[in-house]
């Protein structure tokens, strides 16, 4: 590899030095290598980028040695990390053939994952806010009287948009609390949660409560979501299968290149590769 040499003092900053804590094939990962690494692998603890960083670099320089045995040359390129990136994809795409998934495959994933191939449920609602912090007890106790006392107005007759224009803080009480049409994702969690589980058409039994207070659910129309046609899918369903199988092969890729390597100094686990991540 034209580069190697270069590529490895830079970017992995290699010495000869016996001092060294790991070795890959006899040559040494600086701590100052790893410390420098560590800001792309933000974990829980020091410790666990530290592992992390340290198995990027060992999983990186195994790669560059197999690239300089299979003759495979990194390209001249500033800075010197896409020319180490270079050598690697280059490695990568020789070495492991994954086979675009068939039909059969496909279909069956398809069918046993038909919640994942649906377009999405849709609500029209409307809504009376009634505001209360999270931590002031006393006021959402008095939020949740209010409710229940607007439900019975309201189901003897009482104008919901009169409620809303009353008592709601929404900006939505401007138009009688009509929030437009919803999907999952726009609202928050615990209120999208409880929304999306009214089954009928009309005002909600019972106030439905989120971190901003209660809230007076009105259901103007819902639309189930539908399962989409295989051919739609299919596309996405072979992409996602073929990446996993490549994932899958880099895996064994990096293990084989690995049992024919010296490490020394870490335990390398294959498995939590930076390739696979």
């Amino acid at each position: 590899m034209s580069h190697s040499g270069k590529v490895l003092d830079v970017n992995i900053v290699v010495q000869t030095e016996p001092a060294a804590d790991i070795t890959v094939n006899g040559q040494t990962i600086t701590e100052q290598a790893i410390a420098a690494e560590m800001q792309y692998h933000p974990a829980a603890s020091r410790e666990e980028a530290y592992q992390l960083a340290a198995r990027a670099l060992i999983v990186r320089l195994l790669l560059l040695h197999k690239a300089d045995q299979l003759g495979i040359t990194a390209v001249d390129a500033e800075p010197i990390e896409v020319a180490v990136e270079s050598a690697i994809s280059e490695l990568i795409e020789q070495e492991v053939q994954v086979p675009e998934p068939d039909d059969v495959s496909c279909r069956h994933y398809f069918d046993n994952n038909q919640h994942k191939f649906r377009t999405q449920d849709l609500i029209e609602a409307s809504h009376i806010l009634l505001p209360a912090a999270p931590d002031d007890l006393k006021e959402r106790r008095r939020m949740r009287e209010l409710a229940d006392e607007i439900l019975t107005k309201l189901n003897q007759g009482a104008s919901f948009k009169d409620q809303a224009s009353h008592y709601s803080v929404c900006p939505s009480k401007k138009e009688g609390g009509h929030l437009g049409q919803l999907s999952r994702g726009q609202t928050v969690e615990e209120f999208e949660r409880q929304v999306f589980a009214l089954v009928e058409t009309g005002i909600a039994k019972k106030p439905i409560e989120s971190r901003y207070g209660f809230h007076i659910v009105r259901i103007d129309h819902r639309v189930e979501g539908q399962l989409i046609a295989f051919s739609e899918a299919k596309r996405r369903i072979s992409d996602y299968l073929q990446e996993r199988v490549k994932r899958k092969a880099i895996s064994q890729f990096i293990e084989f290149v690995a049992g024919e390597a010296e490490i020394k100094g870490f335990d390398l686990n294959v498995s939590d590769s930076p390739l696979l991540q």
